[in-house]
């Protein structure tokens, strides 16, 4: 328990940060010591205060919106919804709009808190719209598949195409890559896929490619070690039973961090110094003569979502101009694309959805494009274009859960097997043979 004395130092650092965020911090700090529930009525009056205050600026769902966002943990998700209704800021009708309009707007976990408080209850949930499959599986969810740091990579073997997979945390790269790794190993799109148990992400491979089952409600995968680099080799047979060698890189999140760091002058810690030194090994260093294709993904609807701090423009900005700079695409390069997840948020397809997203990434990601483009012209990769792919993984309900659509990810499927080096099974051994020399 903190000094008593504390009390009033602390009251008048929360007080004139005027603030929620600061005086939730000093009621949960305070609230266990009844000597000073003065202090907390003043601290509740003050933030009612700055509600009303805002509420001239932003409704009611938007506050709502904004506290959720603002909360860490469950639980703090929880009591910021039981606070704003106490304060008469929001209603439960509010809060069941709220969802109605947008499925993901609490987690598996915060809507369970919520539930076992009383404030919703499960016909709440379907007359939200959501499906008794999702239901049941926020409400039973278990085992959330998470994935171990793997052995350090120094160099990719020949005698394949390399599929390197780049962006930030949180940009939805891993689920798109377990979608595209589910769909080979189910047989859609590609006519089988074989594994290499040899490869140093095998593991990695064999736990993220089980994830999704097309029209299942499945549970996504966890978070990745962000510095951590995976190398997935397997081979594709296409329809014409030609085989298709592929090492398909899940390269580190942290490294648009390292970049930006890099370029900057900053110091990187070890664990940052490890990935960045993984992508000069493989990309520089001991880069091999196999051909190669990069997907950049990015998360449709996240431009203002901070990442370090900073909008995630900052780091891509960064990004595109250190590999450009180091020479990265300059041979072997065949195609560099950026793949937009959630983009069925936009509720548009076809011809519609493709204009839509280019004029996306022009109106906040236009450095970026701009580089990536210069990149592709002066390398003369992909006809001096930069594709721009709409990707999903289908509905998703309490951030944790999708109904899985492999359309998406049948397209790139599709798309490795069409730009990747296809051969018979008898001179693919001989292939083998070669590089193993």
């Amino acid at each position: 328990m903190p000094a008593a004395d504390d009390v009033e130092a602390d009251w008048l650092v929360a007080s004139q940060a005027h603030t929620v965020e600061a005086l939730d911090a000093f009621i949960e700090k305070w609230e266990g010591s009844r000597e000073h529930r003065e202090y907390i009525r003043r601290a509740n009056q003050l933030i009612t205060q700055i509600m009303n205050d805002k509420s001239s600026r932003m409704n009611a769902t938007e506050i709502l919106e904004a506290r959720i966002n603002y909360a860490s943990t469950p639980d703090e998700v929880c009591n910021a919804v039981m606070q704003l209704e106490q304060l008469d800021v929001i209603t439960m009708d509010t809060l069941r709009e709220s969802i109605r309009q947008d499925h993901n707007l609490l987690s598996s976990a915060a809507c369970g808190r919520i539930i076992e408080r009383g404030i919703l209850n499960r016909r709440d949930l379907r007359q939200c719209g959501i499906d008794d499959d999702f239901i049941d599986n926020m409400l039973h969810s278990g085992f959330v598949q998470n994935f171990e740091s793997p052995a350090p990579l120094t160099e990719i073997a020949g005698g394949c195409t390399e599929v390197y997979f780049w962006g930030i945390p949180s940009s939805g790269k891993t689920c798109a890559l377990g979608s595209i790794l589910s769909v080979a190993r189910n047989g859609l799109s590609a006519r089988s896929m074989l594994p290499d148990s040899d490869c140093q992400g095998f593991g990695y491979m064999s736990r993220l490619s089980s994830v999704f089952t097309p029209d299942t409600v499945c549970q996504l995968p966890g978070g990745t070690p962000v510095t951590s680099t995976y190398e997935m080799r397997f081979q594709l047979q296409d329809s014409h039973l030609k085989v298709h060698p592929i090492a398909c890189i899940d390269m580190a999140g942290e490294l648009f961090t390292c970049m930006f760091l890099k370029d900057a002058g900053e110091q990187l810690n070890n664990a940052q110094q490890m990935a960045m030194d993984t992508l000069d090994n493989i990309l520089l260093s001991n880069r091999s003569v196999n051909r190669k294709i990069h997907f950049f993904v990015i998360e449709y609807g996240a431009e203002q979502r901070l990442y370090n701090d900073l909008p995630q423009v900052n780091f891509l900005d960064a990004a595109a101009m250190h590999l450009r700079r180091k020479g990265v695409f300059r041979d072997q390069t065949d195609a560099i694309y950026i793949i937009i997840t959630k983009a069925d948020k936009t509720r548009l397809e076809g011809q519609q959805l493709e204009e839509h997203l280019k004029k996306y990434v022009e109106q906040n990601y236009l450095g970026f494009y701009n580089n990536l483009t210069r990149i592709c012209e002066e390398n003369e990769i992909n006809g001096g274009k930069v594709k721009i792919w709409p990707f999903t993984i289908g509905e998703v309900c309490f951030k944790d859960f999708c109904r899985f659509n492999p359309a998406s990810a049948e397209r790139i499927v599709a798309l490795l097997m069409e730009r990747s080096y296809g051969v018979k099974p008898g001179r693919l051994t001989k292939l083998k043979d070669h590089f193993r020399k």
